[in-house]
């Protein structure tokens, strides 16, 4: 029997919405709560993807879930106080455009979080505050343009953060510092310009391998290195460094601004 291609249209916009779901608050997105099968008492690894949900109301009530995910949905924003004793919390494939101090508040014990494939354009200071113990967190593939000071405070033992992906073209005097615990910052697959370290510590990073170590692209024009200290890996991963015939010590001397000219590839200046 050969289908319609009206009736294929219905069909597929029947799939891909939660059968029989229910706007209880009557504002017009789909909630969390609203989701067929939700239920507060879930525990361990809980899974809502791919439903179409628009909104958190009731994500506060999953106290016994140590897992959350939420990818591949239609969420803009992060309500404030919308999760607790989470270890792993997936967002990745939503629809959220900035991040805002206080959207984590309450996750002090998760080490895990997922923003990937987001629309992330600006990270507002402190946006990560109270996130004390998280460890990895993934910014790939979102439209961030530049990395300010104050984006990442609060992450003090955060081992891996990936931004590959973005829009990124510059970085802020001291936007990594006090991540003294970073043993992978990727950079990827951005139009970099002027890679600024300044004031950063990674002592702990190592050579870029796949998606782990110290990972920029070439096309850095400028390299600005201002009381910053760096391992001798993260230092030779930097595109050209190798040619520039850098102090053979992992910490750069003070003040130090490389510009990197494309005709001799390192014209080297000390300030």
């Amino acid at each position: 029997m050969r289908l319609s291609t009206p009736f294929l249209v219905l069909l597929s916009l029947l799939l891909s919405c939660p059968a029989f779901a229910v706007d209880t608050d009557g504002d017009g997105l789909l909630d969390l709560i609203d989701v067929p099968g939700f239920n507060p008492s879930a525990a361990g690894v809980v899974s809502f993807q791919r439903l179409g949900i628009e909104d958190l109301d009731g994500a506060n009530l999953l106290t016994e879930a140590h897992t959350l995910l939420l990818s591949d949905n239609r969420l803009a924003t992060v309500p404030d106080h919308a999760f607790d004793r989470l270890v792993q919390l997936g967002l990745s494939n939503n629809q959220l455009t900035h991040l805002e101090k206080g959207d984590f508040t309450g996750l002090t014990n998760l080490p895990v979080l997922d923003l990937t494939g987001n629309q992330i354009t600006s990270v507002e200071s402190r946006a990560f505050d109270g996130l004390a113990n998280l460890q990895t967190l993934d910014l790939g593939f979102n439209q961030i343009t530049n990395i300010e000071s104050g984006d990442f405070d609060g992450l003090d033992n955060l081992q891996w953060l990936n931004l590959g992906g973005n829009q990124i073209t510059s970085i802020e005097s001291g936007a990594f510092g006090d991540m003294d615990q970073l043993t992978t910052l990727n950079m990827g697959g951005n139009p970099i310009v002027e890679l600024n370290l300044s004031l950063s510590t990674f002592s702990s990073i190592g050579y870029c391998d796949g998606f782990s170590g110290f990972c920029v692209d070439g096309g850095v024009l400028a390299l600005v290195l201002d009381e910053a200290v760096l391992s001798a890996y993260a230092f030779n991963a930097i595109p050209y460094v190798a040619a520039m015939e850098a102090p053979a010590r992992s910490r750069p001397a003070p003040c130090g601004h490389y510009n990197i000219d494309s005709t001799d590839n390192a014209s080297r200046r000390f300030c």
